[in-house]
């Protein structure tokens, strides 16, 4: 979590950012998906990203994020 955000892996839908500062109505405000990879096809199939892994960084609001099937991506929210 980081502020009145809350981050979460969710499979083959990336990673999503949840505004909880109404923890009665949360809201998706974002949300990233790595592109489809043929990566690990092998063994995992062809199919869409596989996210399972999220950590945010507080001093930098960099996202990390851990996808099955084309390994780490870091990213920056672009939102408010």
């Amino acid at each position: 979590m980081l502020g009145d955000r809350a981050y979460s892996a969710w499979y083959s839908n990336g990673v999503v950012a949840i505004d909880v500062s109404n923890p009665l109505d949360p809201v998706r405000v974002g949300q990233f998906v790595p592109d489809t990879s043929n990566r690990h096809a092998n063994s995992l199939g062809v199919g869409p990203a596989e996210v399972w892994g999220v950590a945010i960084d507080p001093a930098t609001g960099i996202i990390y994020l851990s996808d099955m099937r084309t390994g780490l991506w870091i990213v920056r929210p672009t939102g408010q």
